[in-house]
Parts: C-alpha cells; sequence; structure tokens
C-alpha cells in the first residue's frame, strides 16, 4: 500500500506543497501537477507583477495589451544568461533590446552582477514599475526639467524600451550627475553631485554605452567639456541659425573637426557652417 503524505510549509507569503512517496511513480507526477497551481515562487511573481501593472497605470496613458500577451512574459520563468557585452574603448555597450535600463542597471548593480543568470524581462518589467510612485512623488522636480510626468509614466509602463529622458529623470531625482556623449556633443545634467553616470551614444548600433573606469572621472569629464560641443538640449542640439553668431558657429565648427574655409580658401558663410553643424549634431 502506497503513503503519501503532505505538508504545507509557509515561506515569505509563498505556500507550498511538499511530497513523500514511496515507490509511487503515478502519485510523484500527480503531485508535480498539482504543484502548478500552488503558489509557489515562479506563480506568484506573475500574479504580483500584474497586480503591481493594474495598480499604477493612470489615465493619463492608455492600457498595453503588449505587456500581458508579450512571449518574453510567459517564459519569465527560464532564467536566461546575459548575452556577452559589447565593449568599445571603455564603455560597456550592453547587448539587451531596452539598452538603456540595462547600463542603469549596471550603474548601479555591477558588471559582475548583470553577467550572471537573471529573468531579464522581470526585472526590467518590475523596477520599472517600481519608478512610477517615485516620478509621482517628485513631480517638482519633473517640472524642473520641463518633462511632462504622464509621458515618463507611459514610457515606462506601456513601451518597451527606456527614454534617455526618463533615465535623466531618475537620475535627476536620485541626485545623480547625468552626461551623455554622443555625436562629438556633449550634454549634462550636473549638480555636483558625488555620483555620476557618464554614456557613450554608438550610432550605427543605436545603442548607449555605460562608462565603467571612475579613476580620474573629473579629468576625463573636463576633457569632454574641452573638446566636445556642449548643447542644452540632448533632443534638439542646434537652435535656430538666427541665435548665433557667425563666431559662434565658427567656435562649433572647430570643436566637429569643421573646416571653416572653401576649397578656394575662402571663408564658410554662416549658412554654409549651420548647415555642415547640423549634419553631425542631428
Amino acid at each position: 500500500m502506497n503513503i503519501l503524505k503532505t505538508e504545507i510549509k509557509k515561506l515569505q507569503h509563498i505556500y507550498q506543497m511538499h511530497y513523500k512517496s514511496i515507490n509511487s511513480l503515478k502519485i510523484t507526477n500527480l503531485i508535480k501537477n498539482i504543484n502548478k497551481y500552488c503558489f509557489d515562487s515562479k506563480n506568484i511573481i506573475e500574479l504580483d507583477l500584474l497586480s503591481k501593472i493594474q495598480n499604477t497605470t493612470s489615465e493619463d496613458f492608455t492600457k498595453s495589451d503588449d505587456f500581458t500577451k508579450s512571449e518574453d512574459f510567459t517564459k519569465s520563468d527560464d532564467f536566461t544568461k546575459s548575452e556577452e557585452v559589447t565593449k568599445s574603448e571603455e564603455f560597456i555597450i550592453p547587448s539587451q533590446d531596452d539598452n538603456i535600463f540595462w547600463c542603469w542597471y549596471i550603474f548601479q548593480n555591477g558588471i559582475k552582477e548583470y553577467n550572471l543568470p537573471h529573468k531579464f524581462f522581470v526585472i526590467e518589467k518590475t523596477r520599472k514599475i517600481d519608478w512610477v510612485p517615485l516620478l509621482r512623488e517628485n513631480k517638482a522636480s519633473i517640472k524642473q526639467l520641463k518633462y511632462k510626468l504622464s509621458n515618463l509614466e507611459n514610457n515606462l509602463v506601456n513601451e518597451e524600451k527606456m527614454h534617455i529622458t526618463t533615465l535623466e529623470s531618475i537620475c535627476f531625482i536620485n541626485n545623480i550627475d547625468f552626461y551623455i556623449v554622443k555625436n562629438k556633443m556633449l550634454y549634462k545634467n550636473s549638480q555636483d553631485n558625488e555620483n555620476r553616470i557618464i554614456l557613450k551614444y554608438y550610432p550605427k548600433t543605436k545603442k548607449y554605452g555605460i562608462l565603467l573606469d571612475t579613476v580620474d572621472v573629473l579629468k576625463r569629464i573636463n576633457k569632454y567639456e574641452e573638446e566636445l560641443f556642449l548643447v542644452d538640449d540632448i533632443a534638439k542640439p542646434l537652435k535656430s541659425i538666427s541665435s548665433y553668431k557667425l563666431k559662434d558657429l565658427q567656435n562649433i565648427a572647430t570643436k566637429l573637426d569643421i573646416e571653416l574655409k572653401k576649397e578656394n580658401q575662402k571663408n564658410k558663410t554662416k549658412k554654409c557652417l549651420y548647415s555642415e553643424i547640423q549634419e553631425i549634431l542631428v
């Protein structure tokens, strides 16, 4: 006669069925099937994640079915190891589609933690949802950056990839100085904080890399400021042509390695310089 013993263990709000059976393959398979419907760690993470989404979405942005229907979500029980990151100079370029988010993850947790096996999709969605109330609690800071709270929320909850403006907002709220090197230009949002995140944009792959080497980081930043064109808005690096004098455009062109003279050795006009600068920056 086969004897089946069951017990319920409570581990941090997780209930799971364990069993002991004597020479019974049928009972073993039966219990395995039953455990699919128990509140174990594999099932509860999906329920908890869905609950968070329902509680944090607002009328300011539309609900998206893409998240609940995503193939990645249905496979979220499978731990996957990070693909090898690309290294360009001293910048590490994460391989995930949401490249900006994983730059942040490396900044917060280090490259060793990033290289461990993870439930990447679950980490992304959980962290982004946790950021929504943080943004709402810091409306004044968002207003100071001149960004719309509803746009940032929508980006975090409904869109697949994190925007650079969303990352800047998170950094600003957490007192982290923010730098981007892009197309021979530099954008910075600095309040002289101790923590700094430096990203570099690579146009060919349309991905960002994060600087890991923080030795002499202030010297590096000073060098960027000397050699690169400092912009006030990463999305709109150039103002209208009427905002610049010829000398201003010549200074910008010099930093961008643009010749100031034509082949006939005549000085380039203001319009000509503006056009060449625009081709590089935009």
